[in-house]
This record gives C-alpha cells, structure tokens and sequence, in this order.
C-alpha cells in the first residue's frame, strides 16, 4: 500500500511539474531589422535580428538557447516573398535554403509570420506549403 502511495504521489509531480514546464515556455518575436514591431505577441520575448548575420542561423542559434512555444516573425512581405535584412526567401530560391529551413525542424513550435499578404496568390499559399514542409512545422500568417 506504501509503495501504491509513493507511486501515485510522483505520478502526480510529474504531471504538475510537465504543465509548469509547458507554461514556461513564451512565444519569441523575431523582428528583421527592415520591419516594425509594436509588442503585437502579447508576452513574447523579443529579438531584433542582427543585419550582419545570415538571419536564418540567427534565429536557430536563438531558439538553441531556450525553448519557445512560438516562433512569431517580423519582416518585410509579398504574397510569395519574405525578405530579411540580406535575404529574400521566395520560391525560386527556397531550395537554396533549404538546409538551413530544415535546422527549424528540431523544434516543435507554431511559426507566424504577421504579414498582411504573405500567401495571399495561389503562388504564396504553395510556397507557404513548401515552407511548412521544410521547417517540419505549420507555418501560418497573421
């Protein structure tokens, strides 16, 4: 009967530490240094992407340093181009990163990218799939 106790008592630890640690976790805005963040993501930690980095590495080396429920993204947008301080991203050149994107796929997180018309043409909506299929996470737009 003791050892019933026992068990059932770091049961229920592990689910209360397991939810405080899933509570923990806070979105990351990542701001591109062209583009404007007015605190939109309510909580969010705050990253302004150095212009001197590849924008992709940055970012993943960010997220390597603690763990992030979300992944919310402030840069410049057309409906099938996303472009970083340095970098565009748009389906001609999508293979190109692809090593890169991929790296994304390590961690489990809802990407947004706040934009007005990413994805907006049938063109930006299949490159927004082929961006969700490399990064290995839903990526939406808001």
């Amino acid at each position: 009967m003791k050892r019933i106790k026992i068990s059932f008592l770091y049961a229920i630890l592990l689910v209360v530490f397991g939810i405080n640690a899933a509570w923990a976790q806070s979105p990351l805005a990542v701001v591109s240094a062209s583009a404007k963040y007015n605190s939109a993501v309510k909580g969010a930690e705050k990253y302004n992407l150095p212009a001197s980095e590849d924008p992709l590495e940055a970012i993943v080396k960010k997220l390597e340093a603690k763990a992030y429920s979300e992944l919310h993204i402030f840069a410049l947008t057309e409906a099938d181009n996303i472009v970083f301080h340095g970098l565009s991203l748009c389906p001609s050149n999508l293979d190109e990163h692809k090593a890169k994107l991929e790296k994304f796929k390590a961690y489990k997180m809802r990407i947004v990218f706040h934009s007005l018309v990413l994805g907006s043409s049938p063109e930006g909506a299949n490159f927004l799939v082929r961006l969700s299929e490399m990064m290995g996470n839903k990526v939406v737009v808001e």
